[in-house]
């Protein structure tokens, strides 16, 4: 079959395909605002929020989900931040759906965002 490889000899049958995953880029004059309201449970546009939760996670070295220091760090007052200055922005396994709201980072050279679900990319 076409995009499948077999090996067979011994008894054993070897098979792999492989799955092509299709992402839009939405030009900015063709930008449409996302329905938030229609986005899958737990699917997140970026926002400052979750930036801010981010750059904190980056500093505090926090590798994965821990609500309950997240949650802290969300009614504390330690949230200010300089969005011009900030040089690496890592926001993987955030379940983001679109990339949006990032214009304000003038000196931003890393951006991690995988393992998200991007289905849209604007204003970048």
């Amino acid at each position: 079959m076409p995009g499948d490889d077999s090996a067979s000899g011994t008894g054993t049958e070897i098979t792999t395909s492989t799955t092509i995953t299709t992402t839009s880029i939405v030009k900015e004059d063709e930008e449409e605002d996302v329905d938030v309201d229609a986005l899958e449970d737990g699917m997140v546009v970026i926002d400052e929020d979750l930036v801010r939760t981010c750059l904190w996670k980056m500093e505090e070295q926090i590798e994965g989900d821990e609500p309950e220091r997240v949650a802290e760090f969300k009614q504390s007052e330690q949230r200010d931040v300089d969005f011009q200055a900030v040089e690496e922005l890592r926001m993987s396994y955030e379940s983001i759906f679109a990339i949006d709201n990032l214009e304000g980072f003038a000196n931003l050279r890393v951006l991690a965002l995988d393992n998200n679900c991007i289905k849209r990319m604007v204003n970048l």
